[in-house]
């Protein structure tokens, strides 16, 4: 099987910055082509593997920009016949990023565990806890002095671990609503203009030029709580609209906190 996705997003805080000041909003189209190949080891028992090509475009910050491909597996096993048995699903990812920003560039590796059910006819839920490594190509150190001394600049190496809680309820044959509620711990990568209650809970900087001269990209650690809802619509037996609004709060060390707002819709078709 192949399939295509084609989404428009808004996001109205890309730096993820905690100050007023230097909170960024952009807009981006995404592009993606995939083919998938799904083996049945058994009877309750299967394997999918699939490649994605992706191309990830900004309007403003060009620097954010990239083209990756990945490559990932799911290991799923239900346990026993029927459509509310639940299914108990691991999956692998590696991908490839480059970006039009080249010290973005960037391997990432995730491993998961997900459980699903449905229950009755209309609803379905599941949770999902997935862990993620992020290894950054190069990272320029900045021109930065923290009290202890000077912090070297690979910021885009980041390690997180996520639990989320997704339901959905189908609306009609063809409609169906999804409210995902996540939590994460772990690094983030928050831009600001030197700022030194930033600088003294970060483990690295860099200068990041993508928003502008004298921007510095801070790693931190955090934890992030995010709700999402989407409304999806099936056209045909192949295709799939969908529209979603998302919300995301991080706070780290001395209380910073930034808030991101996405606003996302989407077209899928299956070949």
């Amino acid at each position: 099987m192949a399939g295509s996705t084609v989404e428009a997003v808004h996001n109205d805080n890309v730096t993820h910055s905690p100050l007023p000041e230097d909170v960024l909003s952009d807009n981006s189209v995404e592009v993606a082509l995939w083919r998938s190949l799904h083996v049945q080891l058994a009877d309750y028992t299967s394997l999918q593997l699939q490649g994605t090509l992706t191309r990830h475009q900004f309007q403003h910050f060009a620097g954010l920009s990239s083209t990756s491909l990945s490559g990932s597996a799911e290991f799923s096993h239900k346990f026993g016949v029927g459509a509310e048995i639940p299914v108990l699903s691991f999956t692998t990812l590696i991908e490839r990023s480059l970006f039009n920003d080249s010290n973005r560039n960037r391997s990432l590796y995730s491993g998961g565990l997900a459980l699903r059910q449905r229950i009755q006819d209309e609803w379905q839920w599941s949770v999902t806890a997935v862990y993620e490594r992020q290894a950054g190509d190069y990272g320029p150190a900045a021109a930065v002095y923290t009290p202890a001394g000077p912090k070297p600049g690979n910021v885009w190496d980041l390690a997180s671990w996520q639990l989320a809680l997704k339901a959905e309820w189908d609306l009609s044959a063809s409609s169906w609503l999804a409210a995902t509620v996540s939590y994460r711990d772990g690094d983030i990568v928050a831009t600001t203009h030197p700022y030194l209650e930033v600088l003294e809970v970060s483990s690295d900087v860099a200068m990041d030029a993508t928003f502008g001269n004298g921007m510095i990209a801070y790693r931190l650690k955090a934890t992030s709580y995010s709700f999402a809802l989407d409304w999806n619509h099936a056209l045909g037996a192949s295709s799939t609209l969908y529209l979603g609004a998302e919300r995301q709060w991080s706070r780290g060390a001395n209380d910073l906190v930034y808030q991101t707002g996405i606003i996302r819709g989407g077209f899928l078709h299956n070949f």
